[in-house]
């Protein structure tokens, strides 16, 4: 059960994680598309799309390591990880794999089938190519990190009892 709690919160993680890559370009795409020329807010369309890109990327990074981090620890304190590493590998990349295909796909239907302006077709082949690269690299990112965070959480317990079962003493003269 605690696996499976666990590949959910990755696959959702992993649709986040999804959006927030996806979000930038594709909003820049619709800006680019819908003609606008100036932004409502201070400076420059140029500058407010940087900004706006380079924050989203700061949040998926956090949330990609992070987020996973945590669960796995989370993961890690309910069960023997000794027993079961395969299971975890696999339940945290292919709950990353199917949380990240899942919107990016149901996007390009999207844009395809009804907004064709902010995905031409001329540029669908190199779409997924950067969409096939960023699903293995979030599949092995969620494995290896969900994996650490489970580990970490193993390396702790054994400290916190080993802290509580053995008291140092000092011998006195």
């Amino acid at each position: 059960m605690v696996l499976t709690k666990s590949g959910v919160f990755a696959a959702l993680l992993g649709g986040v994680l999804a959006v927030l890559h996806v979000s930038p370009g594709y909003l820049t795409a619709r800006f680019i598309a819908g003609g606008q020329t100036a932004a409502r807010w201070p400076g420059s369309t140029a500058e407010l799309i940087v900004l706006f890109q380079g924050l989203i990327h700061a949040i998926g990074a956090v949330v990609g390591i992070a987020g996973v981090f945590v669960v796995g620890y989370w993961a890690g304190r309910r069960i023997a990880l000794q027993d079961q590493y395969e299971t975890v590998l696999l339940t945290f990349g292919l709950g990353g794999l199917i949380g990240y295909v899942t919107p990016v796909l149901l996007l390009a239907i999207y844009a395809v089938s009804v907004d064709s302006g902010a995905l031409q077709s001329g540029m669908l082949g190199a779409a997924a190519v950067l969409f096939g690269s960023r699903a293995i690299v979030v599949t092995v990112q969620f494995a290896i990190v969900g994996f650490a965070g489970a580990a970490f959480a193993g390396l702790t317990a054994d400290a916190d009892a080993e802290w509580f079962t053995h008291i140092p003493s000092r011998s006195v003269e």
